[in-house]
């Protein structure tokens, strides 16, 4: 997961500067104004993510008293029970 988040997020750094460059010319510093001026505050964030995508997972199956998702058939088991479900609420009131 957090390679994935890593990759996506070189895209957007490299694909910055190119589309400003574009935009703007690319006579002004770029790189900086699209890419470097944004890099701590990403590190922060994919380090916050990393932290609350699991935490929240664990949440989500405390929440539902199961230890894991319970999938619909053909699904691969990813497909969690309906909100609904989570909830406790097994019938609709008449």
């Amino acid at each position: 997961m957090a390679l994935a988040l890593l990759v996506g997020n070189a895209v957007i750094c490299l694909l910055g500067p190119v589309w400003l460059g574009t935009l703007l010319g690319w006579e002004k510093p770029m790189l900086h104004w699209g890419a470097l001026s944004f890099l701590v505050r990403d590190a922060l964030k994919l380090g916050l993510a990393q932290r609350v995508i699991p935490l929240s997972g664990r949440m989500v199956r405390a929440r539902s008293g199961s230890s894991r998702f319970t999938g619909r058939a053909g699904m691969g088991g990813l497909v969690h029970a309906s909100p609904f479900h989570v909830a406790g609420i097994t019938r609709c009131a008449a």
